[in-house]
């Protein structure tokens, strides 16, 4: 590739200067982004002088992006190249929400909750959660089922109590990581935790 951006760099990040080599020697050149057209990336990339920039790399997925610029010289003779911009994934993932599925009535005594993270990832089992109660609800973590790559379905039976409880994700040993080996943060806390009213 031409370059390499990461995702941690943040919104317009410099990928690089650009340059021109001009068989007239001492003559200056102009940069801009060609048209965006289906065999480029251009709409996530902006020139500001002979910089360029991304936009907004947290956004992008690890892999090659395709930018063509224009070099104009001062005499108006134009030269089109396609530059090759490698997005490396180095942001860890994270819980976006935990959302409760259950029936309020204190006769059901099974219930789930939904897990979703930031991104798609791998190695989620029923045993990276636990359980917490502040009034002595109790209840048992049965399955796990993924729905999506970044949404699982943690289901809990055998509820005995009529308090509430708050599932939580481990703070270490989980073996959650994205697609690119970016592993969840050891001291990793959930965004929120949201109990079972029962």
């Amino acid at each position: 590739s031409d370059a390499i951006v990461s995702q941690s760099e943040g919104a317009n990040a410099i990928v690089g200067t650009l340059s021109a080599v001009d068989r007239n020697i001492g003559d200056t050149h102009t940069f801009s982004l060609a048209a965006a057209n289906a065999f480029n990336d251009n709409t996530k990339f902006t020139l500001v002088g002979n910089s360029l920039k991304v936009i907004n790399p947290a956004s992008m997925t690890e892999k090659d992006y395709y930018v063509t610029v224009q070099a104009t010289d001062t005499s108006g003779l134009s030269f089109f190249k396609q530059l090759t911009i490698s997005l490396d994934d180095d942001i860890a993932p994270y819980i976006t929400s935990i959302e409760t599925l259950r029936s309020p009535r204190p006769t059901i005594t099974t219930g789930s909750y939904i897990v979703k993270f930031n991104e798609n990832v791998t190695g989620v089992s029923i045993d990276d959660f636990f359980l917490t109660s502040s009034d002595g609800t109790t209840a048992h973590l049965s399955s796990i089922t993924a729905l999506t790559g970044n949404a699982y379905r943690v289901y809990i039976d055998q509820i005995v109590g009529t308090g509430s409880l708050n599932l939580n994700l481990k703070t270490s040993g989980t073996g959650i990581a994205d697609l690119y080996g970016n592993n969840l943060p050891i001291s990793w806390m959930p965004v929120t935790e949201v109990g079972i009213s029962l």
